[in-house]
């Protein structure tokens, strides 16, 4: 028997599988069974802290992924927003030339406005000289 455990084959099966120490001798897991026990705490609370750690990162992505979003949302609203507007202004200067051909180049509203808001005067004459017959008259 003592041939078999001698056996450098055995004798690393035997280390490996931690019956056996460095040098040989046989380990009693009774005498160091209150080590092994703090060994398999401190395992398990690295697992614990490890687990924990992936957790916060798998959150950290996931807040700046809904970050993310929520800007490409708000910036496809804010384009969304400014087409509306562009051709609610294009409607409204359709609408006005239609007025004003209407009536024969006078729009009573429009010079009405000019002579008590000078704001809209302004905008007015920023918006003269669109058509090519505009300056004729």
């Amino acid at each position: 028997m003592r041939h078999f455990f001698e056996s450098k084959h055995n004798q690393n099966l035997l280390y490996r599988t931690g019956q056996i120490d460095s040098h040989g001798r046989v380990i009693d897991y009774e005498k160091n069974k209150s080590k092994l026990h703090i060994l398999e705490r401190e395992f398990k609370e690295a697992e614990r802290v490890e687990e924990k750690r992936q957790q916060e990162e798998r959150e950290m992505r996931h807040r700046v992924q809904r970050k993310r979003f929520n800007e490409l949302e708000r910036a496809k609203k804010a384009e969304i927003l400014e087409r509306l507007k562009a051709e609610r202004d294009l409607s409204n200067e359709i609408i006005n030339t239609l007025k004003m051909s209407a009536t024969g180049g006078f729009d009573a509203k429009a010079s009405l406005t000019k002579k008590t808001n000078g704001s809209t005067a302004s905008s007015r004459q920023s918006r003269e000289g669109f058509f090519i017959t505009d300056g004729q008259r």
